[in-house]
């Protein structure tokens, strides 16, 4: 390991620290997750009464509820994390290629590969891991529901809370996540990958003061409340980030034109537009200072069935940088690999 790959948050990281860290097990590839090869049907009707006669009211988990106009709700007060926690978690697919998945325990020491999905509102898993999840629906039974609308068939789910989620040293309490009803497994949000038992959406990723994907080591970094610093002599590009419709979003030039696009780190693909046609040819991109690009460009109903028509940036585009999501900062950093 060289100087500079040695160097995270402008602090040296020991080699037999890191060394440790891969003997104790912390690292992904050897978190023995188990596998979903095949497609599951849906829950039945049954089972589906039989998760929400658990319900229980938001309070008994200092969970607090925001009606929203049409039915629509909020909750806060989720997500909950302790003060000066740090996580460094290794990619659970280790192919360059492949989507950002990490593990995380439940309360019971349990491991779950999940995708870190920057375009999702929510997290998702389905209802055959809500017992080792320890998943509690909120009471009343049946309000709150979710369905969104999909180009195979509508995704429906009950929103329950997760006592407890672990990644590494680091522990939430009280995690909300959208419980699939309408499915067996994650479907199409799994985005192919047949071994994802998670996915972890923004309301997750928010909760920190910043984290990073560190796509050449194949790693995801986690803070709490300290301040990202940035390793001596290195000055980084970035761009303003935002949050939009619960997504998170950056402004970027394609072909002279401005336009908001939504950063879908789980997607496999450099650039999709709901107008593309297959086939077409490559587009110039211009985000910030980094230097122009030209990129393929991918239609949006080939990699997203989604009711969101907005265009998206994928994994592919990013990946051979380090990006920090500053959520304090509202700022995301492009480090060299």
């Amino acid at each position: 390991m060289n100087r500079r790959a040695a160097i995270w948050n402008g602090q040296p990281v020991r080699r037999g620290w890191w060394r440790g860290l891969a003997a104790l097990g912390l690292g992904l590839g050897s978190s023995g997750c188990t596998h979903l090869n095949r497609e599951r049907p849906p829950p039945t009707p049954d089972a589906i009464q039989a998760f929400l006669q658990g319900a229980q009211d938001p309070r008994l988990h200092w969970v607090r509820v925001a009606r929203l106009p049409a039915g629509a709700f909020q909750l806060e007060n989720v997500n909950r994390l302790h003060p000066g926690q740090q996580a460094v978690l290794e990619f659970s697919d280790r192919r360059r290629n492949a989507a950002a998945s990490v593990t995380i325990e439940d309360r019971f020491g349990g491991k779950h590969a999940a995708l870190l999905d920057t375009s999702q509102a929510w997290s998702w898993t389905p209802l055959a891991r809500a017992d080792t999840l320890d998943l509690i629906p909120l009471a009343p039974p049946g309000a709150f529901s979710l369905t969104v609308p999909w180009e195979s068939a509508p995704l429906s789910a009950q929103v329950a809370v997760a006592r407890t989620l672990v990644a590494q040293f680091l522990r939430m309490e009280s995690v909300s996540m959208a419980v699939l009803t309408s499915h067996g497994d994650l479907g199409p949000l799994a985005r192919g990958q047949p071994n994802v038992q998670l996915v972890l959406g923004t309301d997750f990723w928010r909760a920190f003061r910043w984290f990073a994907v560190d796509y050449p080591r194949r790693r995801v970094l986690l803070s709490v409340d300290r301040e990202f610093r940035l390793p001596p002599g290195l000055m980084p590009e970035s761009v303003p980030l935002d949050w939009q419709r619960g997504a998170y979003t950056v402004t970027a030039t394609l072909d002279g034109i401005t336009r908001e696009f939504v950063l879908d780190l789980a997607g496999d693909y450099a650039v999709a537009l709901p107008e593309a046609a297959a086939g077409g040819p490559p587009r110039e991109l211009m985000l910030g200072p980094l230097p122009p690009a030209r990129l393929p460009v991918t239609p949006l109903a080939a990699v997203y069935g989604g009711p969101d028509e907005r265009p998206r940036l994928g994994q592919a585009f990013f990946r051979a940088w380090r990006l920090v999501f500053d959520n304090r900062a509202r700022r995301l950093l492009f480090l060299p690999p």
